[in-house]
């Protein structure tokens, strides 16, 4: 499925109007800080990427002129178009709302409160608004702040979490949603789930261990084989394992076995490498005496 173009045109624009914006921040210095407005002025200056496409809905036609009976009417307010549709900031909202909001949440820039000039003039002449009294939008001014990188916080190192087993099938997962049926349900699920967990993972260790046992050893791995055409393979590996009292015998209600398929065709493939280098050096000693070495 297609991804929607206005969509898809957005997070290009944002990548590329991040960039822009960390140019810009790098370049200037901004002691004072600087506003939304004055950080869209320049990054409307910087050109846009080479390969950047433009908003993808064409700008609308203008108005036809109003006759005289609409020009008494309320109007009818125009559509919304970005400024610049051309380029990856497109208008001082696109700006607000995907690039700014970015870029605090990385740390990198912060909302500071700055007093206008005439706050100033006020405060040194000792003409303090009394306490509790908001400011005004001529008292105060905000404006964004560039954080330098050794001030940025580091993101929280996550507390080492306690381990539960069982957790893939459903153990301390939040069940308090349900209702006591379903609760009861998922509990007999979730046990049975836990007890053939803990089979595979006894199945698993003993299974690793052999088949390290066997890659050492290859007489044995070839003595079981021997063992297991003998028999007719009709009990398998685990038969000439226990046979061999290389296990125990696996007696459990569940059933798990060491010795299931993939470990039978294991020790087979094993066996016939083995046997393949055991022929290759008995042609290449025969060879030898043959041609008197």
């Amino acid at each position: 499925m297609a991804m929607n173009p206005f969509i898809a045109q957005r997070y290009k624009a944002q990548s590329a109007g991040i960039a822009i914006v960390r140019r810009i921040l790098a370049r200037e210095s901004f002691p004072e800080g600087f506003t939304t407005s004055e950080l869209y002025k320049l990054a409307s200056q910087e050109p846009a990427p080479a390969d950047f496409e433009p908003y993808p809905l064409k700008r609308p036609p203008p108005p036809p002129p109003l006759t005289k009976k609409q020009k008494y009417q309320q109007p009818t307010p125009p559509r919304s178009y970005p400024e610049n549709p051309d380029h990856p900031i497109r208008s001082v909202r696109f700006l607000k709302e995907f690039i700014l909001p970015f870029l605090a949440g990385a740390k990198e820039i912060a909302m500071t409160r700055h007093f206008t000039a005439k706050t100033l003039a006020a405060r040194e002449a000792g003409e303090l608004p009394k306490k509790g009294t908001p400011l005004t939008s001529s008292q105060v001014q905000w404006k964004w702040k560039v954080i330098p990188p050794e001030a940025r916080s580091e993101a929280p190192v996550p507390k080492n979490m306690r381990e539960v087993f069982g957790q893939e099938v459903g153990v301390d997962v939040d069940t308090s949603h349900l209702n006591n049926r379903r609760l009861n349900g998922r509990k007999v699920k979730v046990s049975r789930e836990v007890e053939n967990m803990k089979d595979y993972v006894r199945y698993s260790a003993e299974r690793d261990g052999l088949i390290e046992r066997l890659e050492k050893d290859s007489e044995l791995t070839v003595k079981l084989v021997d063992s297991m055409e003998r028999s007719g393979n009709k009990g398998g590996l685990r038969a000439v394992l226990e046979k061999e009292q290389l296990v125990k015998q696996d007696r459990s209600r569940h059933g798990t076995s060491i010795a299931s398929s993939d470990s039978d065709e294991y020790v087979k493939a094993q066996v016939d490498k083995i046997r393949e280098l055991v022929a290759y050096k008995t042609r290449v000693a025969d060879s030898g005496v043959r041609t008197g070495n």
